[in-house]
Formats: C-alpha cells, sequence, structure tokens
C-alpha cells in the first residue's frame, strides 16, 4: 500500500532531516509512495450530488436513508488531498500546482454551517508548509508546519489569522506532527530524529500536563513505529507498526486505560485510526499490496465490522466528524489510487 503525507510524520523535500528519501506516510511495509511529478492544474471534476465550494473543493450535501452508510465525494481536484479533520470548520492538506512536493494546510467554514461557501484561508505561513490539525475553544486551530528541517505545532486563530506557539512543553527541537484537538486536550507524535524514536503524546493545554501514550524504537526504513490518529472528548486512538504488522490502540482519558484492538486476520493491517466520542474506533484493515482496503467500526467493548470498501484503492488517514455536509455524522478519509497515484479525500455518511 501507498501513502502521502509521509513529510508530515517526518519526512520533506527529497530527504528528511534524517536522511530518510521521501516516501510515502505508509504504516505498512510496502511500497512506497514518491510524491507525484507535476500534474496540470485543471478545472473541478463535477460529482453528481455535489456543489463546488470555493474554487477547487467539492462538498456533498446529499441525503441518505436513516440509518444507511453512503459514500460520497468530498474534495477532488488534479492535485493532492490528503489528511481531512472537520467539525464546524474543514481542514485538509493540499500539494501545490507549481510545487508538487509543497504542501499547504486550508480551512474553510463548513458550508452546512455556514450557508455556503466561507472564508477559506490558508494556515501556514509563507516560507512552510503545513498539516492539520485540530479545532481548538474560541475559533483557533492547532496544526503542523514545517520550515526547512525542523517541524513544530503552532496555534492559528481563524478570526485574526495570527500565529503563535502553543504552551511550553509541546514543542522540543524534535519532530512534532500530525495534531488532532479536544477541548484542553492534544494528541501529537514526537520523533526523535537521532535515533528514529517516536512517541505518541497527550498534552493539557491548560495544566501543562503530559502523558505519553507511547513510546517506540525505530520501525523499518519509510515505516513509521507509531502514527497520530484521532482525540475526540476522552478517547485518543493512534497506530503502532513492526516490520509485519500495525495495529489500532484507543486511550480513555477518564479511565486511564489503553487498550489495543483485535487484528483478526494475519499478514493484513489495522491503521488510520479515528474515534468518536463514545469511543467507537474506525479504521482501515488491509494486506501488504495496493488496493483492497477495508473501512471497520469497532464500538468500544464491541466486535469489529466491516462497513465500506475502496475497491482498488487505499486509506491514507480518516477522521471522525460529528456533523459534515449534513445533520448525520460522517467519517472522512483520504484514499489514495494505487493506479494513477492520486489522493482525495472521501466520506461516508451515517458509518
Amino acid at each position: 500500500m501507498r501513502r502521502c503525507a509521509g513529510l508530515a510524520s517526518g519526512r520533506l523535500g527529497g530527504q528528511s532531516e534524517s536522511g530518510e528519501t521521501m516516501a510515502g506516510h505508509d504504516e505498512r511495509s510496502r511500497p512506497r509512495l514518491v510524491l507525484p511529478a507535476v500534474r496540470p492544474f485543471g478545472s473541478i471534476r463535477r460529482l453528481v450530488g455535489c456543489a463546488a465550494v470555493g474554487t477547487v473543493s467539492l462538498v456533498c450535501v446529499a441525503s441518505t436513508a436513516s440509518g444507511a452508510v453512503s459514500q460520497f465525494p468530498v474534495l477532488t481536484t488534479p492535485r493532492d488531498e490528503i489528511l481531512p479533520a472537520a467539525d464546524v470548520w474543514f481542514m485538509w492538506t493540499q500539494n501545490s500546482g507549481a510545487h508538487p512536493n509543497r504542501y499547504m494546510e486550508y480551512v474553510e467554514k463548513n458550508p452546512a454551517q455556514s450557508g455556503g461557501p466561507c472564508c477559506r484561508m490558508r494556515v501556514n505561513a509563507v516560507g512552510t508548509q503545513g498539516f492539520p490539525g485540530g479545532i481548538l475553544p474560541t475559533g483557533r486551530l492547532i496544526y503542523q508546519q514545517v520550515k526547512r528541517r525542523q517541524s513544530d505545532l503552532k496555534v492559528f486563530d481563524m478570526s485574526t489569522r495570527l500565529r503563535r506557539n502553543p504552551p511550553v512543553g509541546v514543542n522540543t527541537p524534535g519532530w512534532e506532527y500530525q495534531p488532532s484537538a479536544s477541548g484542553a486536550w492534544i494528541l501529537f507524535g514526537r520523533l526523535k530524529v537521532s535515533t528514529h524514536r517516536r512517541k505518541i503524546v497527550l498534552f493539557d493545554l491548560f495544566s501543562q500536563r503530559l502523558i505519553v501514550l507511547a513510546d517506540r524504537p525505530a520501525g523499518p526504513a519509510n515505516n513509521p513505529s507509531a502514527t497520530p490518529g484521532q482525540l475526540n472528548g476522552n478517547f485518543a486512538v493512534w497506530s503502532q507498526c513492526t516490520a509485519t504488522a500495525c495495529n489500532v490502540w484507543e486511550y480513555d482519558i477518564a479511565t486511564a486505560t489503553k487498550t489495543r484492538l483485535p487484528n483478526a486476520t494475519p499478514g493484513h493491517y489495522n491503521y488510520a485510526p479515528s474515534v468518536d466520542t463514545a469511543g467507537t474506533v474506525y479504521f482501515a484493515h488491509g494486506g501488504r499490496t495496493c488496493g483492497g482496503a477495508k473501512i471497520e467500526k469497532e464500538p468500544l467493548g464491541g466486535a469489529a465490522s466491516i462497513i465500506a470498501s475502496v475497491g482498488n484503492q487505499d486509506v491514507s488517514s480518516s477522521s471522525f466528524a460529528n456533523h459534515f455536509g449534513n445533520a448525520t455524522p460522517s467519517l472522512l478519509f483520504a484514499r489514495y489510487d494505487c493506479k494513477s497515484g492520486s489522493h482525495d479525500i472521501s466520506g461516508l455518511y451515517n458509518p
């Protein structure tokens, strides 16, 4: 399977600061994605049931039968779109048409909340690259900003468009990456470049309490040994990988308990997790070759079930949203086309 967003977790340009070659954000030991060559930037591919939002994105506001799982395209252009996150605001990362190895983070008001296209902003500063991201209280978001060979988390105020640093204790000389936020807490990854060791960190922005959920040694080449997923209410999820397996973990902040979700299929991998406020985990499940990934759902204390398939494509990240595009819960995910090498963002209603 091939992934994008590898530079979010520690790779940038042709080489990362640790000397790794530019490769995909893959949580399994597979052929890696080299970021695509320049593709001409053209008009949006219009899709049935979707309305154009701004100049590049598509947001579907389709109705669905009660209780039915429905798959829909969210954002699809000749560029690559990855790492979706949404609440009242919709965040994503997209590469540049002129410089396809450079990625910018954008945020846009959810059209279902604002009544139409509204307020698109580029989040990361000029001369940097940006990756989502989570919504903080009082109209701010936290995101990953990469400048040269340093990656830190930044706070962006959507009313003033000013950026500032998070509290002391979040950023280090290491590579902080892929944050998620809920209430006072943020979840993110931390890479120590000299040893390739990775940590999954929970941090309370008010009390500045720090909890290390995972502390993993270096994984196989180009394979992150620990990748943050999503933080939602009392629950945080992430994935941990070895050379032969990837598993999803869930942490309950209220009870301080950590659980590894079962992986019942030998030779297959659980990855790209997200979670809702009830503790239900959503994740991708697939084998070692590109294509055929399934999206599964596992309620807290329950058994996993398949809720969707992406055919001959793969999944690179996911994010649960209470409401996106209509009044039903949604699961947003980035998909990778194994044939064309493109990345787009899709979603599921009623997951």
